[in-house]
């Protein structure tokens, strides 16, 4: 029995395919499927029943699975509390979203390089809703992301606070653009005006047109963006009113290119998290998520404990 063929037996029941655990492990599907049968072989049972279009896991490889969760946990333990920092090797996949891609994901990538020099870390930024998609493909081993959208399925994950960010309405210098007066907009007021939006793919795009909608409002005229720089310049250009983290954009703010609009209410604090999903290479994903708790330059929110488990 040895290590790779409990890693294949992990990630064939984990992706539910002998293709994808290839994939995962670096190998070919004739490779994986070799190292299963020789275990199934070395047990005496089968481990998996395969069918031309699916592979299901027997009761004998679901109590055969939690032992060799345990044994690979064991090792990786041996790795992280006898060896050297120096000497550790990996790769960690990370899905980040674009305001956090643009604070403070350089000091965190620094952290690593520095502390783990051999670690290898591959990191995409994009909108929340293509995160979680591609973190559920299993593209991605852990997520550093802008709110969870509903009906994500993380109930088996690890889940933990980054803490949160203020969202105000902007505009840029056109006076004319604003209903006049000096009494802070309500949301019936600014659906009158162009929205520059999130795309529908954007976690934050839904946050915002709840927030009209329960305020008694809806979206009407949109220019819509993935890119928070792009709707911050779209904004100054005087195109329309944005949503903005005005702690990404101080400088820009202090120039006056663009400029915060008084609101009642004011938009909910986004809160931030990571995500990860237990496993036998639990250790990078878990150290990811610790580093950028650390590193995180957003405020404190309380509104979950620190990396616990959702039942």
């Amino acid at each position: 029995m040895t290590l790779e063929q409990l890693k294949a037996l992990v990630w064939v029941a984990r992706l539910n395919g002998f293709g994808a655990a290839a994939e995962k492990l670096n190998t070919t599907q004739p490779g994986v499927s070799n190292r299963i049968r020789s275990l199934e072989d070395e047990l005496g049972v089968s481990l998996f029943e395969r069918t031309t279009r699916s592979v299901r896991i027997t009761q004998e490889g679901k109590k055969c699975l939690e032992m060799a969760k345990h044994i690979l946990e064991l090792t990786k333990d041996i790795e992280t509390t006898v060896g050297s920092k120096d000497h550790l090797t990996g790769s960690v996949t990370i899905g980040v979203s674009h305001t956090i891609a643009m604070t403070w994901l350089p000091e965190l990538m620094a952290r690593l390089s520095r502390e783990y020099p051999l670690l290898e870390v591959d990191f995409e930024a994009n909108a929340t809703k293509s995160l979680f998609e591609k973190f559920t493909a299993g593209d991605f081993e852990v997520l550093l992301c802008g709110g969870i959208p509903a009906g994500t399925a993380t109930r088996h994950c690890v889940i933990g606070e980054l803490g949160c960010q203020e969202y105000f309405w902007m505009a840029g210098t056109d006076d004319d653009l604003l209903p006049p007066g000096d009494e802070p907009l309500r949301p019936i007021d600014l659906q009158a005006l162009r929205i520059i939006a999130y795309t529908e793919r954007s976690y934050l795009n839904d946050h915002m047109e709840t927030w009209f909608r329960q305020n008694g409002a809806r979206i009407q005229k949109t220019i819509r963006c993935d890119d928070i720089s792009m709707i911050a310049s779209l904004v100054s250009a005087n195109l329309g009113v944005g949503l903005i983290p005005a702690a990404v954009f101080e400088d820009r703010i202090a120039r006056g290119e663009i400029r915060i609009i008084a609101t009642t209410p004011t938009f909910p604090l986004m809160h931030h998290y990571s995500v990860y999903t237990p496993g036998p290479d639990i250790f990078f994903p878990s150290l990811v998520a610790k580093l950028a708790k650390c590193v995180s330059t957003f405020s404190d929110s309380p509104t979950l404990n620190d990396e616990v488990p959702l039942d």
